[in-house]
């Protein structure tokens, strides 16, 4: 009698844990909006030629005709006929050179198409039923673009560049989860005509929060990653081919606050310093900390190192310095010709284990942290770096 009254108390049991391992859903839909929570990719552009084209006058207009490569480049794999295929075509105004015409119907005829004026509020414009090869398929997709000029600067020189801003469509959706509060989601896969766990990038904010302004680069997950939310441990499972829905697990309580967003402790991620082999875990010094994630291949993330070096001077911060690089020699020999004083890890590209888990995708990144290991601050590039200056300051107050 007392194993027969063990086996059904035990079969409950077991049917408990079987459905908290039980995947949960989210599901998505078609977000129809051209302004998406995300930053606009930036695509290749080749100048083809000058040209002279009749519009709607008796004399010819003079114009630079360029090629946007919208979907990839050869670097990535694409043969030169595939980017063809897969470019649109536009010219601009000698003229007046923030003055386009997109060939919008792909028909090579520019006469009847409208004049497009560039400037900073300038909506996408909409091209629909765009024919893209990718592989060994056809996909026809609606999307949205504009040109934009980006300017780098290389040993010293401000080198403008022309390009053309595609803002990707996306799917959102929302969830919620016991007793953390509601989330919203947001997918997109660039062209893609389906949704894998290999293209699909996913961003996850909390509902009363919204979604950051597309001029911040957000924290974007992958499938397959562990997400902390509202003290749990979240794991991106799959989604289903038509981007229809994401399978998820909640793997339980995730103890503090943890995670890789502002407000949260940061995860505690080790590394070595590589001069002293000292091992070090991020958010446990019991210091205020600026940690510089960069490169020696990014020129961005070495003009900023001064602004960098000034602010740790002034308010007392500790520094460290996580070089994301393809050889620690390299990143020893760059530190060799300057004065820094952080401490110094590295990240090996190849076989990221720091930036994988804290979702550096973009460089330079910044995270400034409390001595309590709270994420303050985490911002991408020059212009996000006033952010983080004005932050302190009104800390300093």
């Amino acid at each position: 009698m007392k194993n027969l009254l063990y086996i059904f108390w035990f079969l409950p049991l077991c049917g408990l844990t079987q459905q908290r391992k039980t995947p949960s859903t989210i599901h998505l839909r078609q977000a129809g909006a051209t302004t998406a929570p995300f930053l606009p990719s930036m695509r290749t552009v080749k100048k083809v030629g000058d040209t002279s084209i009749f519009l709607n006058k008796p004399t010819p207009d003079s114009f630079i005709f360029y090629r946007a490569i919208v979907v990839d480049d050869v670097s990535n794999g694409f043969t030169e006929e595939q980017n063809r295929k897969n470019s649109l075509h536009f010219i601009v105004f000698k003229s007046d050179s923030n003055k386009y015409i997109f060939d919008t119907d792909m028909d090579g005829n520019f006469k009847d198409e409208a004049i497009y004026i560039r400037n900073s509020k300038s909506d996408f414009i909409t091209i629909k039923n765009v024919s893209f090869s990718l592989g060994n398929q056809t996909t026809r997709q609606t999307i949205f673009l504009k040109p934009s000029i980006s300017e780098l600067t290389i040993n010293g020189q401000l080198r403008r560049n022309l390009g053309v801003a595609v803002q990707p469509l996306y799917r959102t959706g929302n969830f919620s989860l016991n007793k953390g509060g509601m989330f919203r989601v947001a997918a997109f896969n660039m062209f893609e005509d389906r949704y894998t766990r290999t293209n699909t990038h996913v961003m996850i904010v909390p509902e009363e929060k919204g979604f950051p302004d597309a001029k911040v680069l957000p924290v974007f997950y992958k499938i397959g990653d562990t997400i902390y939310l509202a003290g749990r441990k979240i794991l991106l499972i799959d989604i289903n081919n038509q981007g229809d829905s994401i399978a998820y697990t909640d793997l339980g309580k995730a103890g503090q606050n943890i995670g890789i967003d502002e407000g949260k402790i940061i995860l505690p991620v080790s590394f070595r310093n590589i001069y002293s082999g000292e091992k070090q875990t991020l958010g446990t010094n019991g210091k205020y900390t600026l940690i510089d994630f960069w490169g020696t291949w990014c020129t961005p993330c070495i003009e900023l190192m001064p602004e960098i070096e000034k602010l740790v001077e002034q308010y007392k911060l500790q520094w460290v310095q996580i070089a994301y690089d393809d050889s620690i020699e390299k990143v020893k020999k760059f530190q060799a010709k300057k004065d820094i004083v952080a401490i110094n890890g590295f990240d090996d590209a190849n076989n990221s284990t720091i930036c994988s888990q804290l979702k550096i995708r973009n460089f330079p990144t910044i995270i400034l942290l409390d001595s309590n290991g709270k994420i303050l601050q985490r911002v991408v590039g020059k212009d996000e770096f006033k952010k983080l200056k004005l932050h302190l300051d009104k800390l300093n107050k």
